[in-house]
């Protein structure tokens, strides 16, 4: 085995060994039907069960996806999959990341933001990233309870992928959009655990979001990358 190709054997190793799936959806057949979201793989909500569908017409990927409709909605309103809580100090996997797609229609009046709301098992806040009227996207502060202006502005009518990195050790995450990072490392709120991650619409308007792809994972920790490398690089002087 060439020295390159064993470093590239350990980083891959390093990059999955103990990566894991807590919750992994597209939204497609048959585990979901066209219609109401409510009801299907354990989603739930807090007020109209109506406003989330199952629909074909506009998707990332795949033959279905989520709009939740904003018109029927008169209150902040949230939409989760229950029953997928992660204990990250018990599994040794510290990162948790949270990614979706999302598309927000361009109608005149709009709700004041939609985003993604993550939530310990006890229903207090870990962080949150939302999209608001003026497509500005704005992380949540744990420590100041504000939302803060990354300075990155979401265009109406086309696909986004957002992840949020949660590192339970530090007490921090960070928000990505298409892959490139946005604003800084954000404090966390609640670093008990991972109990859900919510769609969320607040001050609804007559616009429309679209969700799909959206997925919870553990991460490996950069310091369990490093000792797989390391481990890479000892076996290299061995066979130097």
């Amino acid at each position: 085995m060439t020295r390159l190709t064993l470093l590239l054997v350990c980083a891959g190793a390093a990059l999955t060994a103990r990566a894991s799936t807590i919750y992994s959806t597209g939204f497609e057949h048959p585990t979901f039907n066209t219609g109401q979201l409510v009801g299907q793989d354990d989603w739930v909500t807090d007020h109209t069960n109506s406003a989330a569908r199952v629909q074909t017409s506009v998707v990332h990927s795949g033959y279905q996806a989520v709009k939740i409709d904003a018109l029927p909605i008169v209150l902040d309103h949230w939409w989760w999959s229950a029953g997928h809580a992660y204990d990250p100090w018990g599994a040794g996997e510290s990162v948790v990341q949270v990614e979706t797609y999302m598309r927000l229609s361009s109608d005149y009046f709009r709700s004041e933001s939609w985003g993604l709301d993550v939530y310990d098992s006890q229903v207090d806040r870990v962080g949150l990233w939302s999209v608001d009227d003026d497509n500005n996207l704005r992380v949540w502060n744990g420590t100041s309870g504000l939302d803060v202006d990354t300075g990155v502005d979401i265009a109406r009518g086309q696909w986004y992928r957002f992840t949020a990195r949660f590192d339970y050790r530090a007490g921090t995450y960070t928000v990505l959009v298409d892959g490139v990072q946005a604003g800084g490392t954000y404090p966390m709120g609640s670093t008990l655990d991972f109990g859900d991650a919510d769609f969320r619409v607040t001050e609804p308007g007559f616009d429309k979001a679209y969700f799909d792809d959206f997925s919870v994972t553990t991460q490996p920790e950069p310091a369990s990358l490093g000792l797989v490398l390391l481990a890479g690089v000892a076996g290299l002087r061995r066979r130097a």
